[in-house]
């Protein structure tokens, strides 16, 4: 399998790649730069299709807040391009490839297909929600078009937020476009260390419930620090609470001092500058706690409502062997389980994730614990279904990634 490779660097090139693949029934595993082949289960394909000839920005209109560029991009240079002119990606994508034992931070198109977003996500939105429009391939070898190159131009379905997040199972992209935002000018996190768990998340959803706009809320415990300064980081032996505020110099030195009358007594607490404050949302938004594969080898994200994250948690603690920190107040729960035969916990925390209304995305384990508890936990099986109709009207013959997500 996966005997013939292909690198178009043309639209032109890959449409006919496609077309010749439905032809001969060959199927596709589709890849930028290869980063996060660990995600999912194995492709089983005839063919390999990458996309990292495919590159170059295409436009980019600063004033409209808006670029459009080629699937096969790498990040970094998106990033450098929308430095020079005081803007960014304000759904801050993660750079997962440390997951998965990859020095390349992986491109553009991989962070849509992922529908990646990092721990601004609950102000900002995720990826499907800045993505304007793409032009790609379906399964039939047909060239299509959804939305646009401007903010708010789509009437009707608006096809492109549905391939965010499909992992390359749906169609093979060949141009997106994407707004952009104002970078802010002052960036800094409120560090609150030696809360207890309980006491950590009630400070975060005190700061979610005001005024205050904070762009960034998490909790690590100790346990979680400690993994982090294996790199010969220094780090305090303590639980971290971390409350980002961005905006004016003004604005900020405001919100943060409105904070302080929230602290519990006595608590330590220091103002973490622009550099400082990067770094720190770096481990937040990267899972920089779960880099080693030996410690934690089974990893998965939960997505639940964060009022129900302090039962969650202690439910993980009393598994015992697992190693887990917040994001976004508590909506989010990375957890990483310490041994490699830990399918059982895994199920259990399924079981309690569901009976909470959330959902799971298993994003790295060895290949028997993903087979049976798959990479989704899908709170309804209707909703396992849906997707399993929308591949098949995108790709009837099951010509991309076959089997990378578990859909029939």
């Amino acid at each position: 399998m996966n005997n013939e490779h292909f690198s178009p660097e043309l639209e032109q090139q890959a449409l006919e790649l496609v077309q010749w693949s439905v032809a001969e029934g060959k199927t596709l595993a589709i890849r930028g730069t290869n980063t996060k082949q660990g995600f999912g289960l194995p492709i089983k394909a005839d063919c390999v299709l990458t996309m990292w000839r495919l590159a170059g920005i295409c436009e980019y209109h600063p004033e409209e807040l808006v670029m459009v560029a080629l699937p096969g991009t790498p990040l970094a240079e998106i990033r450098q391009e929308l430095t020079r002119h005081n803007q960014h990606l304000a759904f801050e994508p993660p750079s997962l490839n440390r997951l998965y034992r990859s020095d390349e931070e992986g491109t553009l198109g991989g962070v849509f297909m992922g529908n990646l977003a990092g721990p601004r996500r609950f102000k900002a939105g995720s990826a499907r929600d800045h993505i304007l429009g793409v032009r790609a391939i379906n399964g039939r070898g047909e060239l299509w078009k959804s939305g646009g190159k401007v903010i708010k131009n789509v009437s009707g379905y608006d096809m492109s937020k549905l391939l965010t997040g499909s992992w390359g199972t749906l169609s093979v992209v060949t141009e997106l476009s994407f707004k952009v935002l104002p970078a802010p000018p002052v960036s800094r996190s409120l560090a609150v260390w030696g809360l207890s768990p309980r006491l950590g998340l009630a400070l975060l959803a005190q700061v979610a419930s005001t005024p205050c706009e904070a762009s960034g809320l998490a909790y690590l415990p100790a346990a979680a620090l400690a993994a982090i300064a294996q790199n010969d980081m220094s780090l305090k032996d303590e639980a971290l609470t971390l409350i980002r505020m961005e905006g004016t110099e003004v604005s900020v030195a405001e919100r943060v001092q409105a904070i302080h009358q929230w602290l519990p007594p006595a608590c330590q607490h220091n103002l973490l500058e622009q550099a400082e404050s990067a770094l720190a949302w770096s481990w937040v938004c990267d899972a920089a706690p779960l880099f080693d594969e030996q410690r934690t080898p089974i990893i998965l994200k939960i997505s639940m409502p964060p009022a129900d994250a302090w039962n969650l948690i202690r439910f993980i603690d009393e598994l015992r062997g697992c190693l887990w920190y917040l994001d976004a107040a508590g909506g989010w729960l990375w957890v990483g389980i310490c041994q490699v035969s830990g399918a059982d916990k895994l199920h259990a925390l399924i079981r309690e994730v569901r009976a909470a209304a959330g959902s799971a995305t298993l994003y790295r384990a060895p290949l028997p614990v993903k087979q049976s508890a798959g990479i989704y936990c899908f709170a309804d099986e209707s909703v396992k279904r849906l997707n399993e109709k929308i591949k098949h009207s995108f790709d009837p013959s099951n010509l991309f990634n076959p089997g990378r997500l578990g859909l029939n």
